[in-house]
This record gives C-alpha cells, structure tokens and sequence, in this order.
C-alpha cells in the first residue's frame, strides 16, 4: 500500500534525497485514489532526472517519449506545482503525431464537454493557464482565474486585464507552430506552505487533479 506523510525540503529544486515521486510514495498515493475516475490502467511515473511526476492511463502513456501525451502532473522544481499538461509542436500538419494536442484544442474553440469541464476547474480553484516553463515568454502568454475571473497578460508583459476562456481558445488556435508549446493549467502553492501542511496536502492536490480529470479524459478520447 503506497504511502505518504508529506514534503520535505529536500523534495524541492533537486532529486538528491527526494523520493516522493515513487509508487511507493505520493506517486502511489495519486494514482490509486485517482484510478476510479481514469480508469483501472491509472498509473504514475516519475519522470526521468526531474522533480516531476506525471499521472497517466497506462494505455496511452509512453514514458520513454511522453510528449505526444496529455497528462495530469506534480512538480517540484521550485514551489508546489499541479494540474494538467499537454504539449506539441503546434503545427497543424503535426496533428497526427499530436492528436492529444489537436483533441485539445479543437475541443475548446466552441461548447463542449471539455471546455464546460476546463471552465469549471479555473474558476473553482482560481488556475493558470500558460507554458509553466516559459513562464512570462509563454508563446500564448498566461492567463489565470482570479475569484473566479479569467485574465490574461500578454507574451513578455505583466498587463493583466480582464479576458475569457473564448480568449484563451483562440490564442490556442493561433499557435503558429514556431515554437514548441508546453501547456500547463495548475494550481502552485509556496513549497513552506505545502511542507507546513503534511500528508494534508494530498487532499488539495487532488481536489484539483479531481476536476482536471474530465479535461484530460476529453483530451485522450
């Protein structure tokens, strides 16, 4: 039975003594509690020499290349990171080697089961949505839920105004395929915070990855 009392220091910022990513940890944990709503092919894998965790269906998980996959997420690298990611070259002629990114984006351009899912997900738990490692030089720029409220700062800027998920469907659709998109939509919390809260923190993250699980299953459909 997989086990996890909570973070440490030594969790964050590098693998030297961390091993919450395990099956046997955190990893374990997630995937179990997760496998209801997935599936019974729900699995979780720790990426290789990152602090980072992906939360798959085994079935459509390749972990020697997992980039042509969505998946549910847990990073480490500098706070507590955790939500949802699907990432591809962005051009449409690539849509064959990335129909988890096709899926994604089409999907949301108008009302569907996925956008009604991904709009409910922001808005409860307040998410961002952006290249989490680009950060402020994200190709699409980010936007966030604020109390429930869509906004958006442009590529390079912190001019946040008020913006939509529509929006946000349509800086997706016009990807250009230049650059390669990392997509995340997640919850952080300060790493004291999410060590301060012990094995408690197992329940905040899944009461996100909870709600993103609709989204990643219309993502893989």
């Amino acid at each position: 039975m997989p086990d996890f009392s909570g973070f440490r220091h030594d969790d964050f910022g590098t693998l030297d003594g961390s091993s919450w990513r395990g099956r046997d940890a955190l990893g374990g944990v997630l995937a179990r509690a997760l496998r209801p709503a997935i599936g019974p092919g729900c699995q979780s894998w720790g990426v290789r020499r990152r602090v980072e965790l992906h939360i798959a269906r085994k079935s459509v998980y390749n972990f020697d290349d997992a980039r042509a996959v969505a998946k549910l997420f847990v990073y480490t690298h500098d706070d507590l990171v955790f939500g949802f990611y699907v990432e591809a070259t962005g051009k449409r002629e690539d849509d064959e080697r990335f129909p988890h990114w096709r899926n994604f984006r089409d999907r949301i351009q108008d009302r569907s089961a996925l956008r009604d899912a991904l709009e409910g997900a922001v808005a409860k738990h307040d998410l961002t949505l952006t290249d989490y490692y680009r950060s402020c030089d994200a190709p699409i720029g980010r936007f966030r839920s604020v109390r429930g409220t869509v906004q958006a700062a442009p590529r390079g800027t912190d001019n946040w105004a008020g913006s939509s998920l529509p929006e946000f469907a349509g800086a997706i659709a016009g990807v250009s395929g230049a650059e390669w998109i990392d997509l995340h939509i997640f919850s952080r919390m300060d790493k004291t915070v999410a060590i301060g809260m012990g094995a408690e923190v197992v329940g905040r993250i899944l009461s996100v990855l909870d709600d993103l699980v609709p989204v990643y299953l219309q993502t893989i459909a």
